[in-house]
C-alpha cells in the first residue's frame, strides 16, 4: 500500500516504549503483572490488538498491525511480544508457487517475519505487496521459482532483515496468558544467573548428517556455556532424557538437528516428554531444524481454512479441487481450526521450554544457517533470545546469498530464500539469554 494515500491513526506513544505488548482485550487484565514487572528496564507499552485493528488504515488485520508497528519502531520499539494463536491475534499468510495441481501451484504458510521486517532498507513500509499484478494483489511475501521459473523469486521485493525482535505467546485463552505471564515471573525469579549454562545439541539420525555443523556452533559456545554434542541413532532409546535434570533445567539450551512433527522431535522428545520428570521446570530455550514442531496455523489450501472472503474450504487434503487460485485465509482463523504443535505445547505448560524456535512447516537443511547464526550471536555475551533470533535471520540473507537466488530446475532455490520466513519464535523476546 502507498503511505501517502493512507493516514495511520493509531501512533506509537510520544514517549519511547523499547517493549510493545500486542494482545487481545479480554487478555489485558491478565498481562498487568507482566508489564509492572518489565518496567522497570523496558518502559513496556500493552495495546489491545482490537483497538488498533479498528483504528488503522490497513488493507486487512494484519496490515493494520504491521503499520502500528511500523510507527513503535520510528520512535524507539526493539522488542515485541504478540499475544494470541492464529484464532486470537492475525497472522499473515506468505505465498508460494509450490507444485501442487488441486491447488493451482499456490500454498500459503504463517509467517511472522513480516511483523518483524517493517521497513524497506530506505526506512520506508514494507507491506510484502510490491508486486501486484492481477491476484498478486492480494498475495503478501510472494516468492516464485518452484512452479514459476521466469522472474525473480522474491516476487514482492521483501526486505528480509528484521527491524524488530518479535516473539509469540501461543495463548488460546485468557488463562494460557494468565499462566505464562506466572511462569514467566516464576522462572525469572529463581533463575542462577551466576552458574555455567549450558547448550545441549542433540542430532537424531536419518536426516541430513548436521553433526560437524552442530560440532562448530558447540565450539562457538565453549568459551562461554558448558557445550556437548549428542549423537542419537534413529533407532536408539532416547539418550537426551537421562542428560537432563531438574536442577540445570533454568540454564539450559537445546538445538536439535533431525525429523520432526507437530507431535515432537522424532526418535528423542515429544509432548509426552512435556509432562515428564525432566520437564517439570522449563528449560531456557529449545531450538529445532526439524519439520514443523512450531506449527501456529493452518496451511491453507492444503488444510481446511476460512478465505478472506469469509469464506471455508475443507482443502485439498480432503478432496478439494480449486478451478481458480485459491482466495488467501482470513488473517483470523476460527477456533474449531485451531492448531498446535510440540514447540507450542512446550511453552504453553508449566513446565517444558520458556522459548522456542522452530518451523511452522516443512524445514530444509538450509535451516542450519539459522541455528548457526544464532549460536553466533550466543557466542558474543548475554542477549534477549529476541535479539539473537534477529541476528540469526540477519545472517541468513547473506549466509544463504538470498537475494543472488535465481530459479533452477530444483524446487530448492525458493525453499532456501523463504525457510526463514517460516520459522518462529514462540516465547517472550526479552527473555534474557546467559
Amino acid at each position: 500500500m502507498n503511505l501517502l494515500l493512507c493516514t495511520l491513526l493509531v501512533v506509537a506513544s510520544a514517549e519511547s516504549h523499547p517493549l510493545v505488548i500486542l494482545a487481545p482485550k479480554e487478555d489485558l487484565p491478565a498481562l498487568a503483572a507482566y508489564v509492572e514487572h518489565r518496567r522497570a528496564t523496558w518502559s513496556p507499552r500493552l495495546v489491545s490488538v482490537e483497538e488498533v485493528i479498528t483504528t488503522s488504515l490497513g488493507l486487512d488485520a494484519a496490515e493494520s498491525v504491521k503499520l502500528f508497528l511500523y510507527e513503535a519502531w520510528k520512535n524507539g520499539t526493539t522488542h515485541v511480544l504478540l499475544v494470541g494463536d492464529s484464532t486470537r491475534f492475525p497472522v499473515r499468510y506468505m505465498a508460494l508457487d509450490r507444485k501442487h495441481a488441486p491447488a493451482r501451484d499456490l500454498a500459503f504458510y504463517p509467517s511472522d517475519l513480516y511483523y518483524a521486517d517493517v521497513a524497506k532498507p530506505d526506512g520506508s513500509f514494507d507491506d510484502w505487496n510490491a508486486y501486484q499484478d492481477g491476484p498478486s494483489q492480494r498475495l503478501y511475501g510472494e516468492v516464485w521459482g518452484e512452479a514459476h521459473k521466469h522472474g525473480p523469486i522474491n516476487r514482492d521485493g521483501v526486505s528480509y532483515r528484521p527491524e524488530l525482535c518479535v516473539g509469540r505467546w501461543p495463548s488460546r485463552s485468557t488463562e494460557d496468558t494468565r499462566a505464562l505471564v506466572e511462569k514467566t515471573l516464576h522462572f525469572e525469579a529463581a533463575s542462577a544467573v551466576d552458574e555455567r549454562p549450558r547448550a545441549h545439541f542433540v542430532h537424531v539420525d536419518g536426516w541430513v548428517d548436521a553433526r560437524s555443523h552442530q560440532a562448530a556452533m558447540a565450539q562457538r559456545l565453549s568459551a562461554r556455556y558448558s557445550a556437548r554434542c549428542l549423537h542419537q541413532p534413529e533407532k536408539a532409546a532416547n539418550v537426551l532424557t537421562p542428560l537432563l535434570s531438574e536442577d540445570d533445567a533454568a540454564r539450559t539450551i537445546l538445538f536439535h538437528s533431525g525429523h520432526g512433527n507437530e507431535k515432537g522431535w522424532d526418535h528423542s522428545l515429544s509432548t509426552k516428554s512435556l509432562t515428564s520428570r525432566n520437564f517439570e521446570k522449563p528449560h531456557r530455550l529449545g531450538f529445532s531444524v526439524g519439520c514443523s514442531t512450531a506449527v501456529i496455523a493452518v496451511q491453507p489450501p492444503y488444510d481446511p481454512y476460512v478465505d478472506s472472503a469469509g469464506q471455508r474450504h475443507p482443502g485439498t487434503n480432503e478432496g478439494q479441487v480449486f478451478s481458480d487460485l485459491p482466495p488467501p485465509p482470513r488473517c483470523l482463523q476460527p477456533t474449531d481450526l485451531a492448531r498446535t504443535s510440540f514447540g507450542a505445547e512446550a511453552v504453553l505448560g508449566p513446565g517444558g521450554f520458556m522459548a522456542y524456535v522452530g518451523c511452522t512447516t516443512g524445514a530444509q537443511p538450509c535451516g542450519l544457517s539459522l541455528a548457526n547464526g544464532f549460536a553466533e550471536h550466543l557466542a558474543q555475551g548475554p542477549c534477549t533470545v529476541g535479539e539473537a533470533w534477529r541476528a540469526a535471520l540477519v545472517s541468513y540473507v547473506d549466509r544463504e546469498r538470498l537475494f543472488e537466488l535465481q530459479p533452477t530446475e530444483s524446487w530448492y532455490p525458493p525453499s532456501i530464500f523463504f525457510q526463514g520466513m517460516k520459522f518462529v519464535l514462540l516465547g517472550d523476546p526479552t527473555l534474557r539469554l546467559p
